[in-house]
């Protein structure tokens, strides 16, 4: 939710933009700290259901339909500490 917010939430960027890639390093940081073959493989299984519920979060809390439908993120990106989509 906190990648969707961050490149597509353009008007709140400038205000909460680094707050989002804080909370998105932290939870990658989560991730990764417990990550297991079986972890890796329920996250790969669940990513639609897991970016459905974020879309249905994001859209809520902006009151905009701005977001892709599909997940625009590839699990590997999500999952890499360094990674950020270009704004």
């Amino acid at each position: 939710s906190h990648l969707l917010l961050y490149q597509y939430w353009e008007t709140r960027r400038q205000y909460d933009g680094n707050h989002w890639r804080a909370e998105i390093r932290s939870f990658r940081n989560q991730l990764n700290d417990d990550l297991t073959t079986n972890l890796l493989n329920f996250l790969t299984e669940k990513q639609e259901l897991i970016y459905d519920r974020a879309l249905g979060y994001v859209r809520e809390k902006t009151n905009l339909n701005i977001f892709p439908q599909e997940c625009p993120y590839l699990l590997e990106q999500l999952l890499d500490l360094n990674w950020y989509p270009e704004i």
